[in-house]
């Protein structure tokens, strides 16, 4: 047992130094990048790029940078250092859509466009999160997350439940109340749902 923890230990440790030590500079970017209002203050610049996309992207164009079951939370995907334009495209939408827009693309037959319609209500929590949430219950199409360079492959349906229930790592949004998760456990069970939260949340 002991060095079985060795080993487990060790092979934490490998991944971890194995992806890159990034840090997002504190910054006032309107200096570097054309375009934008002279004088505003930016926090970081990570702020700076996702205006920069807002201004220089369609629409169309942060739409297309999100879809797909590859979906991208952290900043950085793989051993790049570069912030990656996806989680830039949907951090910008999340800016810019409509809470009627974002109700539209809740129904939408793509997993990066539907899930960052539900990321967006969760991180406004200005809208009824739980009832969206019930909406996509039934979704189990295979999508991954990605921090970095760990991938994780799980059900559409898990992935939002993981985002409101703080299994998701640094992620400020809305969490589900001790009754809405009573109400969740009653919902998997009537709708004979495989869902795979209780097992992370006994980790």
């Amino acid at each position: 047992m002991k060095y079985r923890n060795l080993i487990l230990l060790s092979l934490i440790l490998a991944l971890l130094f194995g992806c890159k030590t990034r840090k997002i500079a504190e910054i006032n970017c309107d200096s570097y990048i054309n375009g934008l209002e002279k004088n505003h203050n930016y926090k970081n610049y990570e702020d700076c790029l996702i205006d920069k996309s807002i201004k220089t992207r369609t629409k169309e164009q942060l739409y297309s940078d999100i879809k797909g079951t590859l979906i991208a939370h952290g900043m950085y995907a793989g051993y790049s250092v570069e912030i990656s334009q996806s989680y830039l495209s949907s951090k910008a939408l999340t800016k810019i859509l409509t809470d009627k827009e974002l109700a539209i693309n809740l129904r939408s037959k793509d997993s990066g466009i539907k899930y960052n319609s539900f990321y967006s209500i969760a991180k406004r929590n200005n809208q009824n999160v739980f009832e969206s949430l019930k909406f996509v219950l039934s979704d189990t199409t295979r999508v991954h997350s990605q921090y970095g360079c760990l991938i994780d492959e799980l059900t559409f349906a898990d992935l939002c439940i993981n985002l409101v229930m703080g299994i998701e790592p640094n992620e400020e949004t809305y969490r589900l109340n001790e009754v809405e998760v009573s109400q969740l456990d009653s919902l998997e069970v009537a709708r004979n749902l495989k869902l795979g939260y209780r097992e992370l949340m006994n980790r």
